[in-house]
């Protein structure tokens, strides 16, 4: 299980460094400190989250563009809210 988590947390890494290297003005939500192995949370400033998702798609790679207890809604979520990330970032 210890080897598992180990490469989940590499290949999380490894996408967050690829995004850094090339989009500006994103925004990790939450702390990479405590956070499961794989998972990321990044919100990507001025980029609409359904062309975002439909080009990820289109390379094979699952995304969301909100969380599963704000399905629907437009707010930003009860989680993001409570680690204070502001509706100019989402």
């Amino acid at each position: 299980m210890k080897q598992y988590q180990n490469k989940l947390k590499e290949l999380r890494d490894y996408c967050l460094k690829e995004i850094k290297k090339n989009i500006p003005n994103i925004h990790i939500n939450g702390t990479m400190e405590k956070r499961l192995p794989g998972n990321l949370n990044v919100s990507f400033e001025g980029i609409d989250s359904n062309e975002l998702l439909f080009e990820l798609d289109s390379y094979g790679i699952c995304a969301s563009g909100g969380s599963a207890c704000s399905s629907g809604d437009n707010n930003p979520s009860h989680v993001l809210t409570a680690i204070r990330i502001t509706s100019s970032i989402i």
